[in-house]
């Protein structure tokens, strides 16, 4: 039953859009500053951010996303590098957010 539920929230694109409309009310707007950052970020780092800027740890994004809690922090790092490179607007917001634990 809880890997039904777990499956049905991760694959459930309403319950992200209400998470990411959660993150951008409560943390100042992270996803629209991310998508202003990276335009063309995967789905992937995406979702991850998401997850990140919700306050989720790695090991419960790894879940959510098929993963294991190591790959979340590349993918999280990877992140942070793009940003950096491309030296948008709010990077250093960003990049803590990204950094919390």
């Amino acid at each position: 039953k809880l890997s039904q539920t777990i499956d049905a929230i991760k694959n459930d694109s309403e319950r992200i859009a209400e998470l990411e409309a959660a993150v951008n009310m409560y943390r100042g707007g992270l996803i629209k500053l991310l998508d202003a950052a990276l335009p063309k970020i995967s789905e992937r780092d995406r979702r991850v951010s998401i997850y990140v800027f919700a306050g989720f740890s790695n090991r419960a994004i790894a879940i959510f996303i098929d993963s294991d809690p190591v790959s979340v922090s590349k993918i999280r790092y990877n992140i942070k590098q793009k940003i950096k490179n491309v030296g948008a607007e709010g990077a250093d917001v960003l990049i803590d957010a990204l950094s919390e634990k």
